[in-house]
């Protein structure tokens, strides 16, 4: 897939991938309030669109769903299908185009 110049967020990847699970927000808030308000996942197909860091995938994917990551920077995904053994599909794509790609069930 193609992605915009303007959504390209290759160029900061690597310094976002570096100090987003340190942040004390993030680590002490955000997760664990969007775990906690999760639905079970078990047996669901998940959608993680910006993906970012693959937290929420491989949140999803240990807890038994099936999932699709979606972010538009290439870097993130290859870091997500790290995380998650490859065994999530992954796509680098921006959010603002079809998803001409994803069939419908």
């Amino acid at each position: 897939m193609s992605v915009s110049k303007d959504t390209n967020y290759d160029p900061i990847a690597e310094i976002y991938l570096a100090s987003t699970d340190k942040k004390a927000y993030t680590k002490y808030y955000e997760r664990p309030f969007i775990i906690e308000n999760l639905p079970q996942v078990a047996g669901k197909n998940v959608l993680d669109l910006g993906c970012a860091t693959g937290f929420y995938s491989k949140y999803c994917l240990d807890n038994g769903a099936e999932v699709i990551s979606i972010d538009a920077s290439k870097k993130m995904i290859d870091h997500t299908l790290k995380i998650c053994e490859n065994k999530v599909k992954a796509f680098v794509h921006d959010i603002a185009e079809p998803f001409t790609f994803l069939k419908s069930s």
